[in-house]
Order: structure tokens, then sequence, then C-alpha cells
């Protein structure tokens, strides 16, 4: 009578026959979407996966382009394991997302110009003095 071992706890995550409600409306359903938003969730899915595989086709073209060496140093490595695809111009500043903004530069050498972009960015901009005749 007294210790009886405790019940399983249900589980709520995994199963397919879980009910719960959909991202999007609330609405119960056994998947994360109902049937009104499955087909935007299908089509997205599919549109990421996309761009992601189109990421990586441009990654390798890069990387062909370049000849699998480092644009500063020379570095090569026919793997790409050490090799990064850096941005010459930072989109962030306005640079162009195509391979002519691309290049292709080793660990050492990414990280030293990225350390040379934080101090630039990180340095107060000279501001002219004001005329105090006008």
């Amino acid at each position: 009578m007294g210790n009886k071992p405790p019940k399983p706890r249900p589980r709520t995550r995994g199963r397919k026959g879980t009910l719960r409600p959909c991202l999007v409306c609330g609405v119960v359903s056994s998947y994360p979407y109902c049937a009104e938003h499955a087909y935007e969730y299908d089509k997205s899915e599919t549109e990421r996966r996309r761009m992601a595989a189109g990421k990586q086709i441009n990654r390798r073209r890069a990387f062909r382009r370049a000849g699998y060496a480092c644009a500063k140093c020379g570095h090569t490595d026919r793997s790409g394991k050490t090799l990064e695809l850096d941005h010459v111009v930072q989109l962030s500043l306005g640079g162009a997302v195509g391979p002519e903004n691309q290049q292709v530069l080793c660990w050492d050498c990414h990280m030293d110009k990225s350390v040379a972009e934080q101090r630039i960015a990180r340095t107060p901009k000279k501001v002219k003095p004001k005329n105090p005749m006008l």
C-alpha cells in the first residue's frame, strides 16, 4: 500500500499522435501547424532548404574561383576546412552580395581583418568644429 512506483508522465513532444496547438493560430493539431497553415510551413521550409543549398553552391564556386587559396597570404587547402568566405566590404556597410564582393581567406587572415574592422568601427568619428562666425 505504501510504496507504489510513480506513474510515468505522458510524453508531450516527439510522438506523432500528441495534440498540441498550432504555432500560428492555436488550433489543436497533431502536428506543429493546423491543416490551414501546414502548406505555408511546408512551402517556407522548402524555400529555406533551397536557399541553404544555393549558399553552399556559391561557396564552392568562390573557393574554386580562388583556387582554394587565401587571397592575402596564399595558404592553400583543397578541402576548404581552414578557408573562409569573406565579404570585402561588409554587408552592413553597403557591400554587395555577389561574387565581386567575396574573397577567400584563411582563418588567421580572416581574424586579422575582422579585428581591424572592429577597431575602425570603434574609432570615434572626427567632427569638424563649427564655425563660430556663421
